[in-house]
Protein backbone atom coordinates (compact mmCIF):
# COMPACT_ATOMS: atom_id res chain seq x y z
CA UNK A 1 0.00 0.00 0.00
CA UNK A 2 1.28 3.33 -0.90
CA UNK A 3 0.98 6.29 1.79
CA UNK A 4 0.16 9.59 0.78
CA UNK A 5 1.76 12.69 3.70
CA UNK A 6 -0.83 15.64 4.16
CA UNK A 7 1.38 18.00 5.83
CA UNK A 8 2.19 16.33 8.96
CA UNK A 9 -0.35 13.87 8.32
CA UNK A 10 -0.19 10.73 6.63
CA UNK A 11 -3.52 9.64 4.34
CA UNK A 12 -3.48 6.38 2.71
CA UNK A 13 -6.22 4.47 0.60
CA UNK A 14 -6.32 1.14 -1.07
CA UNK A 15 -8.57 -0.65 -3.64
CA UNK A 16 -7.13 -4.22 -3.99
CA UNK A 17 -3.66 -2.68 -4.80
CA UNK A 18 -2.20 1.29 -4.22
CA UNK A 19 -4.22 4.69 -5.32
CA UNK A 20 -1.83 7.37 -6.19
CA UNK A 21 -2.61 11.16 -5.02
CA UNK A 22 -1.86 14.27 -5.05
CA UNK A 23 -1.56 17.85 -3.42
CA UNK A 24 -3.62 20.47 -4.46
CA UNK A 25 -1.53 23.02 -6.17
CA UNK A 26 1.38 20.65 -7.41
CA UNK A 27 2.28 17.03 -7.36
CA UNK A 28 5.51 16.88 -4.26
CA UNK A 29 7.73 14.40 -5.06
CA UNK A 30 7.50 13.24 -1.66
CA UNK A 31 3.69 12.79 -1.25
CA UNK A 32 3.19 16.04 0.82
CA UNK A 33 0.55 18.32 1.00
CA UNK A 34 -2.32 20.07 2.37
CA UNK A 35 -4.84 18.79 -0.05
CA UNK A 36 -5.05 15.16 -1.24
CA UNK A 37 -7.79 13.52 -4.21
CA UNK A 38 -7.47 10.45 -4.18
CA UNK A 39 -8.98 9.50 -8.27
CA UNK A 40 -11.08 6.63 -7.42
CA UNK A 41 -12.58 4.29 -5.25
CA UNK A 42 -15.70 1.26 -5.82
CA UNK A 43 -17.95 -0.49 -3.54
CA UNK A 44 -19.25 -1.93 -7.24
CA UNK A 45 -19.31 -5.86 -7.96
CA UNK A 46 -17.87 -6.88 -4.35
CA UNK A 47 -15.23 -4.03 -4.45
CA UNK A 48 -14.30 -2.96 -0.85
CA UNK A 49 -11.82 0.73 -0.83
CA UNK A 50 -10.11 1.02 2.45
CA UNK A 51 -8.81 4.39 3.32
CA UNK A 52 -6.24 5.19 6.56
CA UNK A 53 -5.70 8.65 7.49
CA UNK A 54 -2.96 9.08 10.10
CA UNK A 55 -1.49 12.19 12.06
CA UNK A 56 1.70 12.19 12.71
CA UNK A 57 2.13 15.41 14.46
CA UNK A 58 1.98 16.08 18.02
CA UNK A 59 -1.33 18.73 17.17
CA UNK A 60 -4.74 17.70 16.91
CA UNK A 61 -5.88 18.33 13.50
CA UNK A 62 -8.90 19.25 11.76
CA UNK A 63 -9.75 17.84 8.42
CA UNK A 64 -12.75 18.04 6.02
CA UNK A 65 -13.27 14.08 3.81
CA UNK A 66 -15.40 14.43 0.99
CA UNK A 67 -16.90 11.91 -1.34
CA UNK A 68 -17.70 12.33 -5.17
CA UNK A 69 -19.46 10.43 -7.72
CA UNK A 70 -17.78 9.48 -10.59
CA UNK A 71 -20.67 10.02 -12.89
CA UNK A 72 -21.10 13.06 -13.02
CA UNK A 73 -18.90 14.79 -9.67
CA UNK A 74 -21.73 15.36 -7.40
CA UNK A 75 -20.72 14.91 -3.64
CA UNK A 76 -22.47 11.94 -1.69
CA UNK A 77 -20.88 12.55 1.64
CA UNK A 78 -18.89 14.90 3.76
CA UNK A 79 -17.81 14.90 7.30
CA UNK A 80 -15.46 16.79 9.04
CA UNK A 81 -12.65 14.57 10.76
CA UNK A 82 -10.93 15.85 14.00
CA UNK A 83 -7.17 13.41 14.80
CA UNK A 84 -5.96 13.45 18.42
CA UNK A 85 -1.94 13.65 18.16
CA UNK A 86 -0.39 10.96 16.50
CA UNK A 87 -4.14 9.18 15.70
CA UNK A 88 -5.53 6.98 12.92
CA UNK A 89 -8.81 7.10 11.48
CA UNK A 90 -9.52 4.11 9.17
CA UNK A 91 -13.09 3.39 7.06
CA UNK A 92 -13.68 0.99 4.33
CA UNK A 93 -16.47 2.41 1.65
CA UNK A 94 -18.39 -0.91 0.84
CA UNK A 95 -21.67 -1.70 -0.65
CA UNK A 96 -24.19 -0.82 1.82
CA UNK A 97 -25.12 -3.60 4.18
CA UNK A 98 -28.46 -2.29 5.01
CA UNK A 99 -29.93 -2.04 1.55
CA UNK A 100 -27.93 -5.02 -0.71
CA UNK A 101 -25.81 -3.61 -2.86
CA UNK A 102 -28.33 -0.35 -4.32
CA UNK A 103 -25.43 2.17 -2.79
CA UNK A 104 -21.98 2.38 -0.91
CA UNK A 105 -21.27 3.43 2.45
CA UNK A 106 -18.53 4.09 4.36
CA UNK A 107 -18.59 1.64 7.70
CA UNK A 108 -15.63 2.14 10.57
CA UNK A 109 -15.41 1.11 13.77
CA UNK A 110 -12.57 4.09 14.62
CA UNK A 111 -13.43 6.13 17.62
CA UNK A 112 -12.26 9.22 16.41
CA UNK A 113 -14.22 12.34 16.43
CA UNK A 114 -16.44 13.37 13.26
CA UNK A 115 -18.78 15.87 12.72
CA UNK A 116 -21.66 14.74 12.00
CA UNK A 117 -21.46 11.38 14.13
CA UNK A 118 -21.12 8.63 11.65
CA UNK A 119 -23.72 6.28 12.16
CA UNK A 120 -26.48 8.79 13.35
CA UNK A 121 -29.72 10.01 11.72
CA UNK A 122 -27.36 13.79 11.85
CA UNK A 123 -25.15 12.17 9.80
CA UNK A 124 -27.91 10.98 7.00
CA UNK A 125 -31.29 10.66 6.05
CA UNK A 126 -33.12 7.81 8.43
CA UNK A 127 -34.27 6.56 5.13
CA UNK A 128 -31.09 5.34 3.98
CA UNK A 129 -30.20 3.26 7.19
CA UNK A 130 -27.56 4.93 9.00
CA UNK A 131 -26.75 3.08 12.48
CA UNK A 132 -24.69 1.66 14.87
CA UNK A 133 -24.15 -1.97 15.88
CA UNK A 134 -22.05 -3.57 18.49
CA UNK A 135 -19.15 -5.91 17.52
CA UNK A 136 -17.81 -9.06 19.59
CA UNK A 137 -15.19 -7.18 20.74
CA UNK A 138 -17.07 -4.26 22.65
CA UNK A 139 -16.77 -1.80 19.45
CA UNK A 140 -19.10 0.28 18.24
CA UNK A 141 -19.48 -0.38 14.22
CA UNK A 142 -20.55 2.76 12.38
CA UNK A 143 -22.50 2.43 8.96
CA UNK A 144 -23.39 5.78 7.20
CA UNK A 145 -24.74 5.59 3.58
CA UNK A 146 -23.70 7.87 0.51
CA UNK A 147 -26.91 9.75 -0.39
CA UNK A 148 -28.01 11.13 -3.45
CA UNK A 149 -29.51 14.42 -2.03
CA UNK A 150 -27.39 16.36 -4.05
CA UNK A 151 -27.62 14.82 -8.11
CA UNK A 152 -29.09 17.23 -10.55
CA UNK A 153 -32.58 17.25 -10.79
CA UNK A 154 -32.30 17.18 -14.41
CA UNK A 155 -29.76 13.93 -14.33
CA UNK A 156 -31.82 10.72 -15.77
CA UNK A 157 -30.12 8.45 -13.17
CA UNK A 158 -30.68 9.43 -9.78
CA UNK A 159 -30.34 6.53 -8.14
CA UNK A 160 -28.29 5.47 -5.11
CA UNK A 161 -26.27 2.94 -7.52
CA UNK A 162 -24.20 6.29 -8.56
CA UNK A 163 -22.74 6.32 -5.38
CA UNK A 164 -20.79 2.74 -5.88
CA UNK A 165 -17.52 4.67 -7.50
CA UNK A 166 -15.94 7.73 -7.33
CA UNK A 167 -13.51 9.87 -5.69
CA UNK A 168 -12.36 11.22 -2.19
CA UNK A 169 -11.07 14.13 -1.53
CA UNK A 170 -9.34 15.12 1.77
CA UNK A 171 -8.50 18.48 3.02
CA UNK A 172 -6.65 19.50 6.14
CA UNK A 173 -8.85 22.59 7.72
CA UNK A 174 -6.17 23.47 10.34
CA UNK A 175 -4.89 22.47 13.50
CA UNK A 176 -5.72 22.80 17.20
CA UNK A 177 -3.81 22.78 20.47
CA UNK A 178 -4.61 19.39 21.87
CA UNK A 179 -3.78 20.65 25.40
CA UNK A 180 -6.73 22.77 25.51
CA UNK A 181 -10.70 23.38 24.19
CA UNK A 182 -12.08 21.73 21.52
CA UNK A 183 -8.52 20.54 20.49
CA UNK A 184 -8.36 19.06 23.56
CA UNK A 185 -11.72 17.28 23.27
CA UNK A 186 -10.54 15.22 20.39
CA UNK A 187 -7.70 13.86 22.25
CA UNK A 188 -8.21 9.94 22.94
CA UNK A 189 -7.93 8.80 26.96
CA UNK A 190 -6.03 5.75 27.69
CA UNK A 191 -9.03 3.78 26.69
CA UNK A 192 -8.70 4.83 23.15
CA UNK A 193 -11.61 7.26 23.45
CA UNK A 194 -11.92 10.99 22.71
CA UNK A 195 -12.47 12.98 25.68
CA UNK A 196 -15.93 15.08 24.34
CA UNK A 197 -16.48 14.40 20.90
CA UNK A 198 -20.08 15.69 21.63
CA UNK A 199 -18.40 19.01 21.96
CA UNK A 200 -16.76 18.88 18.60
CA UNK A 201 -20.82 18.37 17.17
CA UNK A 202 -21.97 21.21 19.87
CA UNK A 203 -19.73 24.07 18.04
CA UNK A 204 -21.55 23.22 15.15
CA UNK A 205 -25.10 23.37 15.96
CA UNK A 206 -27.36 25.70 14.05
CA UNK A 207 -29.96 26.78 16.28
CA UNK A 208 -30.29 25.53 20.45
CA UNK A 209 -27.85 26.70 21.29
CA UNK A 210 -26.20 28.14 18.15
CA UNK A 211 -22.54 26.81 18.06
CA UNK A 212 -19.35 28.60 18.70
CA UNK A 213 -17.93 27.56 15.17
CA UNK A 214 -21.75 28.51 13.67
CA UNK A 215 -21.16 32.20 14.87
CA UNK A 216 -17.60 32.51 14.12
CA UNK A 217 -14.29 31.76 11.63
CA UNK A 218 -13.34 29.32 14.53
CA UNK A 219 -9.85 31.65 14.51
CA UNK A 220 -9.53 31.38 17.89
CA UNK A 221 -8.94 27.95 18.35
CA UNK A 222 -6.77 26.90 14.94
CA UNK A 223 -3.66 27.20 15.27
CA UNK A 224 -3.26 27.38 11.81
CA UNK A 225 -6.38 28.45 9.44
CA UNK A 226 -7.52 27.17 6.06
CA UNK A 227 -11.29 27.72 5.14
CA UNK A 228 -13.49 27.64 7.08
CA UNK A 229 -16.06 24.44 6.66
CA UNK A 230 -19.13 24.40 5.25
CA UNK A 231 -21.82 23.37 8.18
CA UNK A 232 -21.62 19.32 8.68
CA UNK A 233 -25.26 19.05 8.60
CA UNK A 234 -24.97 19.59 4.20
CA UNK A 235 -24.10 15.73 4.84
CA UNK A 236 -27.53 15.32 5.15
CA UNK A 237 -29.05 17.17 2.08
CA UNK A 238 -29.80 20.06 3.59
Amino acid sequence: MKKQTMSLAVASALLVGGTAAFGEMHINGQGTGEALVYPFYSAANGNDTYIHIVNTSSLTKAVKIRFVDALNSQEVLDFNLYLSPEDVWAGAITSNPNTGATGAAIVTVDNSCTVPALGTSGGANVGQFAGTTETVDGKIRRTQPFVPFAFRTTDTNRTPARTLQGYVEVIEMGQLDPASGLGAAAVHGANGVPANCGALVAAWNRLNPVGVWEQTDGAAELLTTWRRAAACTALGGD
